[in-house]
């Protein structure tokens, strides 16, 4: 599948606006996915952005011209603020519920929380049909990524590669984003993901999940650290001692390359 390149430059909000213009229809496609797999769990789109709010203090702290680039972003897609912070923090505030069979007490709340999404005008057009909903009752797929180093690779060249297992749907949503220094493939809507920058470091994700994650500490969200390490890191080294420096609230394993030969497994 080829996915549209948008690209983006200039000021933080300038080149928000630029990105929601470009991909105002997959960043509305983004949102209508993950308001009905939010629901799917129990939660309505209005109950997401109130729990994504905690985290905008969060991700200013980090880099607060990142907000700027979010608000250039909904202004440009035709969305509000709340609904691009909500994709941005998905993974930090996705229920503990996610990807486990409700029980009936669950599956009522599903019903409500379907019924409150298309009142606003976010009813899923295949929701109860869609394979890639319904599959979150019996199983979740995840990604799988691998690293070969320049030293033990049969080619003396680097890799890093991985899978993206998702919600199938959000392949209508992907693009992929040409931001300053770094290139990144990214649900519309989120600041990055997997990509690679002008050092030529890159990294990939995989999500995890714990019992451990959320609470009442909130940390920094994993698609904001995938994109300021785009931003800021030249390679492993400089990667590991920043990631050192930060606190999180939900489990992730970034894997990453860079232009010297060095691969690392973050978690």
């Amino acid at each position: 599948m080829n996915f549209p390149v948008v690209i983006a430059g200039g000021e933080r909000f300038a080149a928000g606006l630029q990105y929601g213009k470009q991909a105002r229809t997959r960043v509305k496609t983004s949102i209508v996915n993950y308001a009905a797999t939010f629901a799917w769990c129990g939660l309505d789109w209005d109950e997401t952005k109130t729990r994504a709010r905690g985290y905008r203090q969060v991700v200013g702290d980090l880099d607060g011209a990142l907000i700027d680039e979010m608000r250039g972003i909904a202004e440009g897609a035709g969305v509000g603020v709340d609904d691009i912070l909500a994709l941005n923090v998905r993974t930090e505030i996705l229920p503990a519920e996610f990807g486990q069979p409700l029980r009936r007490s669950g599956r009522i709340k599903r019903g409500h929380a379907l019924a409150r999404n298309a009142s606003i005008g976010l009813d899923h057009p295949d929701v109860d049909a869609a394979p890639s909903l319904r599959s979150l009752d019996d199983h979740l797929t995840e990604c799988t990524a691998i690293c070969v180093s320049k030293s033990k690779s049969a080619e003396n060249v680097t890799w890093l590669a991985q899978n993206w297992d998702w919600i199938s749907g959000q392949r209508e949503a992907m693009v992929v984003l040409k931001h300053a220094n770094l290139c990144t493939l990214a649900e519309a809507g989120m600041l990055a993901k997997i990509g690679v920058n002008a050092h030529g470091f890159a990294v990939g994700l995989n999500i995890l999940r714990s019992t451990e994650d959320g609470g009442s500490k909130l940390g920094a969200p994993v698609h904001i650290i995938l994109r300021l390490l785009l931003e800021r890191c030249d390679g492993i080294p400089a990667a590991h001692k920043w990631l050192m420096s930060c606190q999180f609230s939900s489990s992730s394993n970034i894997m990453a390359a860079d232009a010297s030969g060095r691969v690392a497994s973050f978690e």
